[in-house]
């Protein structure tokens, strides 16, 4: 059986993942569609650049927000249920009874805990924080790191497919960075593996497909383009 990532690593392994696999796929999408449509290799460079700019940031911030305001909540929580412990302890120690209750613990065993908790206002409120709530330590993590893992994740991605057509002319550039950004996603899949249950060649596949019809959709709206409208 795979070990899973340690808690501190879960939110980071995630955006990590998120950055790459969208800077991979979005930008040879974007790039695809260029490169068949305008033809003009200025501009297949520009979008890029841009692509990679603005969406990185995009999703660094969108990353920060959403991690921040997930911490706020769980502290709210927190907040909510060490004012009930200080205010209401009788009514606390009623649900560490139907707690311990429902697990199986015989009275005498109920008794010593519940009188062990009551006692420590920390302990009582880390056990009423997993117990009741669902919080463990994993479940904190940093908004700004966090943030910083979802902005690097995205460039590095978004510079494979990028790079082809710095190297090449487009005509070569299109097939390579096609080739080059498939067989990096399919690297992060099967990387991916060793923190999930599927097996590194499902995973590896599965992010291959996305690349491949993000990039099939990327020439054929460029195709279209080129035909209606001359580009």
């Amino acid at each position: 059986m795979k070990k899973p990532p340690s808690g501190s690593y879960v939110s980071y392994l995630r955006d990590f993942v998120f950055g790459t696999e969208d800077g991979l796929v979005s930008t040879l999408g974007a790039l695809t569609g260029i490169a068949i449509g305008a033809g003009h290799h200025g501009m297949v460079l520009l979008t890029g650049l841009v692509v990679i700019c603005v969406e990185s940031i995009s999703m660094a911030v969108g990353s920060y927000l959403s991690s921040r305001s997930r911490m706020e909540s769980l502290k709210a929580r927190i907040q909510y249920e060490l004012h009930e412990i200080r205010t209401d302890p009788e009514g606390e120690r009623r649900e560490l009874e139907e707690m311990y209750k429902e697990r199986g613990f015989p009275p005498e065993e109920r008794d010593i805990v519940i009188k062990r908790m009551m006692s420590n206002e920390e302990l009582l409120l880390e056990e009423m924080m997993f117990r009741e709530l669902g919080i463990g330590t994993e479940s904190f993590e940093s908004p700004l790191k966090n943030a910083t893992v979802m902005f690097f994740s995205y460039v590095v991605g978004g510079a494979i497919p990028l790079g082809c057509y710095f190297i090449w002319p487009i005509s070569d550039a299109l097939f390579i960075a096609f080739g080059t950004t498939l067989a990096a996603l399919f690297g992060l899949g099967a990387i991916s593996s060793r923190f999930s249950p599927l097996r590194w060649w499902q995973l590896g596949l599965s992010f291959l497909l996305v690349g491949g019809v993000a990039a099939t959709i990327g020439y054929a709206v460029g195709h279209i383009m080129n035909q209606k409208l001359g580009l």
